[in-house]
């Protein structure tokens, strides 16, 4: 039987979990609370190939971990720094483990982005989604360039090509928004209770579609003219945070005829969960004039949130609050 190299560390049974023991007996290094014999196997490897890029010798690519055994690691620690930190992990499990989890650091080049982004738009992805995988994939190896881990980040400087392949299809130049307060006033107009108090949460207060349809009336304190936005009808709010919203001169007096006739109970914006969902997909605020530049300042609806359209409602000619006044 062939014995291990001394001082290369072993892997021990602590309790009711496994342990590392590392280095020469005197002076070693420990580390403990491993709950399976592969977790703590992987911390070992991991623990060798560091000491060796120390030294300033080649580490043997068997030594080197997999990408799979490096990744949960990173996931861990980007959770203390990114927000979107959870979303990255799912989209590391479901796309992009199966393709590189199993090979090692060097093993991924130009060519195995390529085939996985092929691969992926051929199953439906949009481009603009596999390029936040590609990015995901950079960004790991970020990380371990940096703990020399890695020679090089196989994700930068991509090909033209490639990049061309992966290039959002999303175009802000060809993107319709409404361009005037007024325009918000006559979708306001145009859409039935309760509906369009949605929409003026989103295009007056700066809510997102979800934020609004999941808003109760705790949370909006008229006398301070405050928003507690705390949840969207998925859960949490999309940055994992709670936020206060002004009410806004054009929104004010919208929220107040609306809870005197309503009571004041409950969700302010009530609608199924299924419906608000759709909402969420294809707010009513998208559906307007093409883009253009004329002379005033334009309220865009720019992503998921519209932006709080009475902060640009001076100097336009338009009433701040959209009444149910005709014309």
């Amino acid at each position: 039987m062939r014995r291990r190299p001394r001082g290369s560390g072993t892997v021990i049974r602590e309790g009711a979990g496994w342990a590392v023991r590392f280095g020469p007996r005197i002076g070693s290094q420990r580390e403990s609370g491993f709950r399976t014999k592969a977790e703590a196997e992987a911390r070992l490897t991991l623990m060798r190939a560091e000491t060796m890029r120390r030294l300033g010798v080649a580490a043997d690519p068997r030594l080197t971990p997999t990408l799979d055994e490096l990744a949960p690691k990173w996931l861990e620690r980007r959770k203390l720094t990114h927000k979107a930190a959870a979303e990255d992990g799912y989209r590391w499990r479901k796309h992009l483990a199966p393709w590189f989890g199993a090979r090692r650091p060097d093993e991924v080049g130009h060519q195995d982005i390529r085939a996985f982004a092929e691969a992926k738009l051929s199953e439906g992805l949009a481009s603009g989604t596999v390029r936040v995988l590609v990015a995901i994939l950079s960004s790991l190896y970020v990380d371990l360039v940096e703990r020399g881990l890695a020679r090089s980040n196989p994700a930068r400087g991509l090909p033209r090509s490639l990049a061309r392949l992966i290039r959002p299809a999303h175009d802000p130049a060809t993107t319709p928004f409404l361009e005037r307060l007024n325009n918000v006033r006559r979708v306001f107009l145009a859409l039935e209770e309760p509906l369009n108090i949605g929409f003026a949460l989103g295009a007056l207060g700066g809510l997102r579609p979800g934020e609004a349809f999941a808003l109760r009336w705790p949370q909006v304190d008229l006398e301070a003219r405050r928003i507690h936005v705390i949840e969207s009808v998925t859960g949490t709010t999309k940055d994992k945070d709670s936020r206060v919203a002004p009410i806004q001169d054009a929104l004010l007096p919208v929220l107040k005829a609306w809870k005197l006739k309503t009571g004041g109970e409950g969700l302010v914006s009530p609608r199924s969960a299924p419906t608000a969902r759709r909402l969420t997909r294809a707010p009513a605020a998208r559906r307007s004039a093409p883009r253009s530049r004329p002379s005033g300042s334009p309220v865009r609806a720019s992503g998921s949130r519209l932006p709080t359209a009475s902060h640009r409602s001076s100097g336009t000619g338009v009433p701040a609050t959209p009444s149910r006044r005709s014309g």
